[in-house]
């Protein structure tokens, strides 16, 4: 039994159960109306349309699921207007909101917001994030929604079935019609914020498909997906835990795992079709057995792993692989470390799994890298019962010009600069003697030892550029990652592939001509990748402007083991020497 319920013993995975819970149950009741209305659609375009009001909101520093929620009802709004057109039918309208929200969403992402804003949320959720306020409000959601379906359910049904004679029993179809999509628009953007939008689909139109193929009469339509889509999260939810998986996919694959196996289930009675509803249901077992065979393989692990820790070292989580090494520098055999990013994973589109989770819960301490390079370990931890968090970045960051019309952005890579490295590893040292005063003295004398080699490492990385000509030193690489070593080692950033410090931004067709105008005028032969970033607009890039492309470069995370850039002081010997063989050959 403790193999069933141990993954919601933690406070975390129980404020993610009560949080799907509530919305699901009402996304249930909600997709029946969907359904009947055939506004599966509809739906995910309202999901969609919250994205550019989320960015905004992400941008300016407001909640997101505000600005969500605003640009989702002026969707809906429009989806009104549009409806009412006999030129254009529903699906049209729809489509071309649809479009006008992502084109949105991602010009403010590429141009605006480039840095702040973490859209990866917006797809895939921050259900393991979830605070007790993101509970409160998704009950005042659920309840404001009650109130209006019991004030507008019946007209809503008489408009799915006979549209026609809802004036002569004195409703207004049009008005129900802005009520049920300004209704959906609030519980789809409360699904968004805390679960993304890929879960939309998964809780408010396939549990009512699902249900609509066993449930004919209304209330049992509404019933019986309601009930599927709790009991699809509970299991969706269970299996991420065991499985170490973001939730939403895990909810989005039990859904349409269901759905399928109910339809083969209901086409078996049907002798003609029994050969291939066979095949379908025997895909779907199969499909669940391969997933909850999974699932009890990566029981014992996690069993394992929730057992009392008997080490007196201070736990502690790091997120990023640079982060990872300096902790276990200066902490030593002192600290115990659970990293969360692998080397060469990028971290502007890292989704925490419930492993993560986990982690920060059982740690004492979260070191992050900070200056909004790693924000999603904030709400992760706050969801993890509020662990303290330490960010290593300075106060004071380059703002890079490419972010100028961004406003008072910073560029958060800033261990390219040893000396500010270092300024970081003081901050370090500081927090493992406050979290821990009986090492403090361990704690200080490696930190000590660590920043006098990260000294030396300035002074070798400074004569391995010196000996490139000044006007050779030029560098044009896939995003923003390297202001930093450019400025200390007076080395000149020509442009960047995506001119934005994060790889979730994208490049426009304007600064990609002014780029290899660029190249072209200022004769640079040499442009360099990222070993972690996807190097196909660079490799473009090259080919417009003869220039070749050279690999290997470790903008955003460090080498895996046997690399020759699987620690901090390695990889950056190995940037600069990479830097250097190529800046050698640019500007002939």
């Amino acid at each position: 039994m403790r193999w069933l319920t141990d993954p919601f013993a933690s406070a975390f995975m129980q404020r993610a159960l009560l949080e799907l819970a509530l919305l699901s149950v009402v996304a249930g009741a909600l997709g029946a109306f969907v359904v009947l209305r055939r506004l599966a659609f509809a739906t995910h375009a309202l999901g969609v349309g919250a994205f550019p009001g989320a960015v905004v909101a992400y941008g300016i520093g407001v909640s997101a699921f505000l600005g969500g929620l605003v640009s989702s009802l002026l969707l809906a709004l429009g989806l009104a207007l549009l409806g009412r057109r006999r030129d254009l039918d529903t699906a049209a309208a729809t489509g071309l909101l649809l479009a006008g929200a992502l084109a949105l969403g991602s010009l403010l992402v590429s141009d605006v917001f480039a840095q702040d804003a973490r859209v990866d949320t917006l797809l895939f959720g921050s259900l393991l994030g979830v605070t007790d306020a993101d509970v409160w409000r998704s009950a005042a959601v659920v309840g404001g929604v009650a109130v209006v379906a019991l004030a507008l359910g019946r007209g809503w049904l008489l408009v799915a079935f006979d549209r026609e004679s809802a004036p002569v029993f004195g409703f207004r179809p049009a008005l129900l019609d802005l009520a049920l999509t300004g209704v959906l628009a609030v519980t789809v953007v409360a699904t968004v914020d805390a679960v993304g939008s890929l879960l939309v689909s998964a809780l408010f139109v396939v549990p009512a498909a699902t249900a609509r193929l066993v449930a004919r009469r209304v209330p049992a339509l509404v019933a019986v997906a309601s009930a599927l889509a709790l009991a699809e999260s509970v299991v969706g939810l269970w299996l991420a835990f065991r499985l170490d998986a973001p939730p939403g996919a895990t909810v989005a694959i039990c859904a349409a795992v269901t759905f399928a196996a109910v339809y083969a289930w209901r086409e078996l009675r049907v002798p003609a079709r029994r050969g291939l509803a066979a095949a379908g249901l025997g895909a779907a077992l199969l499909a669940l057995g391969v997933v909850g065979g999974v699932g009890a393989a990566g029981a014992g692990a996690a069993a394992a792993a929730d057992q009392p820790h008997t080490s007196s070292k201070l736990r502690i989580v790091a997120t990023t692989p640079v982060v990872t090494d300096w902790v276990r520098t200066v902490g030593g055999d002192d600290v115990e470390v659970r990293p969360l990013l692998k080397p060469l994973v990028d971290p502007h589109e890292y989704e925490p799994g419930t492993g993560d989770a986990a982690a920060v819960a059982d740690s004492k301490l979260v070191v992050a890298s900070g200056a909004g390079f790693d924000d999603w370990i904030v709400r992760l931890a706050q969801g993890s019962g509020g662990v303290r968090v330490v960010a290593l970045a300075p106060t004071a960051l380059l703002r890079p010009p490419a972010l100028a019309r961004a406003g008072p952005k910073r560029d958060p890579h800033f261990w390219h600069d040893p000396t500010l490295a270092a300024a970081a590893v003081a901050t370090l040292r500081d927090a493992l003697a406050q979290a821990d005063p009986t090492h403090a003295a361990g704690f200080r004398s490696r930190a000590g030892a660590y920043i006098s080699r990260l000294t030396g490492l300035d002074r070798q990385l400074r004569a391995a550029v010196a000996v490139v000509p000044a006007a050779r030193r030029k560098i044009v690489t896939d995003h923003d990652a390297f202001g930093y070593l450019a400025r200390r080692y007076g080395i000149r950033v020509i442009g960047a592939a995506i001119p934005s410090t994060s790889t979730a931004a994208s490049a426009n067709a304007r600064d990609t001509a002014r780029l290899i105008d660029t190249i072209r005028r200022e004769r640079v032969t040499t442009l360099f990748s990222e070993a972690s970033v996807d190097s196909k607009l660079i490799r473009q890039i090259a080919r417009e402007t003869g220039a070749r492309v050279d690999d290997g470069l470790y903008g955003d995370t460090l080498g895996a083991a046997g690399s020759g850039a699987d620690s901090y002081v390695s990889m950056m010997a190995h940037n600069v020497q990479l830097l250097v063989a190529g800046m050698r050959g640019n500007g002939k």
